[in-house]
């Protein structure tokens, strides 16, 4: 399916208006009025007051059929009014039909030996038959054989609709020959890059608005943190900070304890075959990683518990592709001095290989693992160390040496990080304290890009298994609270393309979120299965002291048909 250009269009546009903003000749009265968090028009454009400069900047300009009201795009209020359903009048032409010239090659098949068709009478009324749902040659009673044996309908069909002969015999020549013209429909976006202007991208699929469902928590107070699908898509895994592990079963869109491990988590994977889940924390002995599964209760079993040597055991991570799984730990000492990675499998347990320690500017925040063209097919994993700092560096695994790989200092710090799969060839690190570049994505030289939601704070991203698509997840920020999300639009090209799409939770402060100001959403993972749905969690709206329930949102593509009950 076909993106819309317009669409597509309005997105970059949007994007470009939101990293410029009013420069400094702008108008200096709306200025004025500038408070922070504010937002109000100036004409057809969305203004809000940036809490840095106290001027207002461009965020949205109001698309067609809108207008700006109150900081708001809000439709102008005309709109289709359908009086009355469409319905078919009966024939009252006097002239006889006339029968459009077949452009299709001729027929090679042998001449029609079978008799007439014998039709009974007709004794319905005109145009009270249900629509014609048999298959392609049979004949409705309503319908006038002429002596050829095309049949035409009662009621004024178009050329496309001439039924043919009575054979039974597929047709050879009714096959239209396969269209190997590229679509029509295609956009030309701003890459970003430093090197190249512009690029086209095909619109290979048409995602369409995120629906979003409250999920009921009673159950856990304080915030959540992680959620990971199991591969069968039956069910997810949500950490608790304190440890608490909460099972969603997919079936009845309902949570429940599955157990506690430990005394705090901080990350979980899973075993690409299902057999476990990996988690990071600590309990009262130490630093700590489990290997765990859930019986047939749904209640947690662990399997295995091992030391951490060195750091705390921050993140986790699966190689992509291998089997049996190899999973990276990444750790990281107090005052963010020292980041090491270990490697996990069963048969070898953890394990810290010669040269994957090394002094950071900043904690490690996150890693993935790249993709192996960019080291001489070499295994590799990328360090995200954000954490009161700003570095990157890069394992490679054939030669046991952490090299850099051009992050600047100026990119601000590091975060979350995820490598898109299926059609691959980048990653992407979030900068989770910028207003403007939310993003870099890397495949091989690093690409800066902004996303339509302004201030994001982007926390958390998430592929879609087969490559498409990513969902980035933020804050709750605005005068009217929405709970900030983005999604990368990729589709099935391959190298990095800024394609993006606001998804964000709009009323978040309305039923049935209740939320507020300042909450975040801390994780997002996609369901396994076919239809683009997933679960968000995040923070819950109370304080450290009177903390009450966090939020947990299931998503789905309102115009993806597997998502349809």
């Amino acid at each position: 399916m076909l993106r819309r250009t317009t669409q597509r269009m309005a997105l970059i546009g949007l994007v470009g208006l939101a990293l410029t903003g009013p420069g400094c000749g702008d108008d200096n009265a709306i200025n004025a009025t500038c408070v922070a968090g504010a937002k109000t028009c100036d004409g057809p454009t969305v203004v809000a007051c940036d809490p840095r400069t106290l001027r207002f900047v461009t965020v949205e300009e109001c698309p067609v059929g809108t207008a700006c009201l109150s900081g708001v795009c809000s439709p102008n209020g005309f709109g289709d009014t359908i009086t009355a359903p469409d319905a078919l009048a009966r024939d009252t032409s006097t002239s006889p039909d006339t029968a459009v010239a077949d452009t299709w090659p001729a027929d090679t098949l042998p001449a029609d030996t079978l008799p007439a068709d014998t039709l009974p009478a007709d004794t319905l009324p005109a145009d009270t038959l249900p629509a014609d749902t048999g298959p392609f040659d049979t004949v409705e009673p309503t319908d006038t054989v002429e002596p050829t044996d095309t049949v035409e309908p009662t009621d004024t069909v178009e050329p496309t609709d001439t039924v043919e002969p009575a054979d039974t015999t597929p047709p050879a020549d009714t096959t239209p020959p396969v269209d190997t013209t590229p679509p029509a429909d295609t956009t030309v976006v701003a890459d970003g890059s430093p090197t190249t202007d512009v690029v086209v991208v095909p619109d290979p699929f048409n995602p369409g608005p995120m629906n979003w469902d409250k999920i009921g928590n009673i159950l856990v107070t304080g915030d959540l943190l992680r959620v990971k699908w199991h591969p069968s898509g039956a069910y997810a895994l949500i950490l608790n900070p304190a440890g608490k592990v909460i099972r969603y079963d997919a079936a009845t869109r309902s949570i429940a304890l599955a157990g506690t491990v430990g005394t705090a988590l901080t990350d979980i994977d899973v075993d690409p075959e299902g057999g476990y889940f990996l988690l990071t924390g600590k309990n009262s002995a130490g630093q700590r990683v489990w290997r765990l599964h859930l019986d047939e209760d749904g209640v947690v079993v662990v399997d295995e518990e091992l030391a951490v040597g060195y750091g705390d055991a921050v993140v986790v991570a699966v190689e992509p592709g291998r089997l049996p799984a190899r999973f990276a730990v990444g750790t990281r000492t107090s005052g963010n001095i020292i980041s090491r990675v270990y490697l996990y499998t069963v048969a070898d347990g953890l394990v810290l290989p010669t040269g994957f320690a090394w002094n950071a500017s900043g904690g490690v925040t996150d890693l993935m693992w790249g993709d192996p063209a960019l080291y001489s097919g070499s295994p590799n994993i990328i360090v995200s160390e954000g954490l009161n700092g700003s570095d990157c560096h890069t394992l490679v695994l054939d030669s046991a040496l952490h090299v850099g790989n051009g992050w600047s200092s100026g990119y601000g710090n590091s975060g979350r990080a995820a490598w898109r799969p299926g059609p691959g060839g980048y990653g992407v690190i979030l900068s989770p304290n910028s207003s403007i570049t939310h993003l870099r994505a890397f495949d091989g030289v690093w690409h800066g890009a902004s996303l339509p939601t302004t201030y994001i704070y982007a926390n958390a991203i998430a592929w879609r298994a087969n490559g498409t698509r990513a969902l980035i997840v933020g804050k709750v920020v605005g005068t009217s609270p929405y709970a900030a999300v983005a999604e990368i639009q990729a589709g099935t090209v391959p190298g990095w393309t800024p394609v993006f799409a606001d998804q964000s939770i709009s009323d978040f402060a309305q039923a049935p979120w209740f939320g507020k100001v300042g909450m975040y959403l801390t994780d997002v993972d996609w369901r396994p299965g076919p239809c683009d749905e997933g679960l968000v969690v995040g923070t819950d709206s109370g304080t450290s002291t009177s903390p009450n329930f966090a939020v947990i949102a299931r998503f789905w593509d309102s115009a993806d048909p597997a998502c349809l009950p």
